[in-house]
C-alpha cells in the first residue's frame, strides 16, 4: 500500500486530518503523486484513506475453554507399542 495520495484533494483532507489530531502537515508532489509530510519530523504520514480506517481486531472474539474440552483426541488414547520396537530402546537404559 502506497504512502502517496492519488490526488491534492486527498493530500488536502489528510493534511485536514492530521492538523485535527495537532500533527502540522504538508503536501509535497513527486511523480504526479502527493506525499504528506508531518511538519515536525518531515516523515511520510499515512493518507486519510489508510489512516482513518479502524484496523482488524488481530484475533476474533473468543470464548473461554475449560479443562474438561481440553482432552486428547480419541486415536492417541488407544496407542500400544510393540515390545520389538521397544526392544532396543530398553536394552539400552541403565539397569
Amino acid at each position: 500500500m502506497s504512502k502517496a495520495c492519488a490526488s491534492r484533494e486527498e493530500a488536502e483532507a489528510t493534511v485536514a486530518h492530521y492538523a485535527d489530531k495537532g500533527q502540522p502537515a504538508h503536501i509535497e508532489e513527486m511523480a504526479g503523486r502527493f506525499l504528506v509530510k508531518r511538519t515536525a519530523d518531515n516523515k511520510v504520514v499515512q493518507p486519510l484513506r489508510i489512516a482513518a480506517t479502524p484496523a482488524a481486531p488481530a484475533r476474533p472474539n473468543t470464548t473461554a475453554i475449560s479443562p474438561a474440552d481440553c482432552r486428547p483426541p480419541q486415536a492417541l488414547k488407544s496407542v500400544e507399542y510393540s515390545p520389538a520396537a521397544l526392544g532396543p530402546i530398553l536394552d539400552a537404559l541403565p539397569s
